[in-house]
């Protein structure tokens, strides 16, 4: 006889497939609502034109560490609205993997809202889901911040100290890293 504890996930109605209840379960136990009510404790820096790679910096960690970066990098996709039953006739059934998943990304999605200064916000205009607003941003500046990065590279290490005083030259370097 199997110990009742051995499967904490209900057992799935006839309409509802038994993989879709265990994901449900499982979607439903590993997030809640609330990690992303904390986000702003550990996003400070609000994304402007000249500092994505900082915004960045700060924004994969986070949501990795929620399980919740391949709502933006397009790894966890949108399950269908229904599932599909055996019997034609049959009205749809909805997913409630679908409704977790539009839940989840939308609150993602008010999180990065709310990370984006005034003078960037324009690269949500008009984006439903988190995954749409971040390839937007990282196609706007993205590749500008990669080109800064590669041509502040190469300006430390052609950086010499020639004629100047060692304070002076240490100054310039720490300009640059700034």
């Amino acid at each position: 006889m199997a110990n009742q504890n051995e499967n904490p996930i209900p057992s799935p109605t006839t309409d509802v497939p038994a993989d879709t209840t265990a994901q449900t379960a499982t979607l439903a136990e590993h997030w809640s609502p609330n990690m992303l009510q904390q986000a702003h404790h550990y996003v400070s820096i609000k994304l402007t034109s000249t500092n994505y790679l900082f915004w960045r910096a700060q924004l994969v960690p986070f949501l990795r560490g929620q399980n919740l970066y391949g709502f933006v990098d397009g790894t966890n996709a949108c399950p269908s609205e229904f599932i599909s039953t055996s019997s034609s006739t049959a009205a749809p059934t909805p997913n409630p993997l679908h409704a977790i998943w539009v839940q989840q990304d939308q609150s993602i999605l008010s999180m990065l809202i709310l990370s984006l200064a005034e003078e960037v916000m324009y690269l949500a205009i008009g984006h439903t889901t988190s995954k749409f607003v971040w390839v937007a941003v990282e196609t706007a500046l993205g590749s500008f911040s990669r080109a800064r990065s590669l041509s502040l590279l190469s300006q430390l290490q052609n950086l010499r100290q020639e004629d100047m005083t060692p304070t002076a030259y240490l100054g310039k370097a720490q300009v640059l890293v700034e």
